[in-house]
């Protein structure tokens, strides 16, 4: 589904860069929760995936955190640009970029 939102790019040091009227899909895996044989449970947090229409490898060049905000105000994602799932990427004209929440 594509969701109209207001994107906030964060780097440190560096006044945030934030982009209107954007188009997104997100893709969210569900956290993984398990129990040991000692019975503690834990849990792991998965990044979300941002496809973002029209978005450049330029945009993201630096920045260290995203929040993701709908037309209603609603805080869709606000978290870290991850890299350890790979670098942000040009897939078809959108932008590809993982993001892990802040706990």
């Amino acid at each position: 589904m594509h969701t109209a939102v207001e994107i906030t790019l964060f780097t440190f040091g560096v006044e945030p860069k934030t982009f209107t009227a954007q188009t997104i899909e997100i893709e969210h895996d569900p956290d993984t929760i398990s129990q040991g044989v000692d019975g503690r449970v834990t849990s792991g947090s998965h990044p979300s995936t941002i496809h973002w229409l029209g978005g450049t490898k330029g945009n993201l060049e630096h920045a260290t955190g995203v929040r993701i905000v709908d037309s209603r105000g609603a805080v869709l994602i606000d978290g870290e640009l991850n890299t350890h799932y790979g670098v942000p990427r040009d897939e078809d004209g959108w932008m590809v970029f993982d993001v892990l929440k802040r706990a």
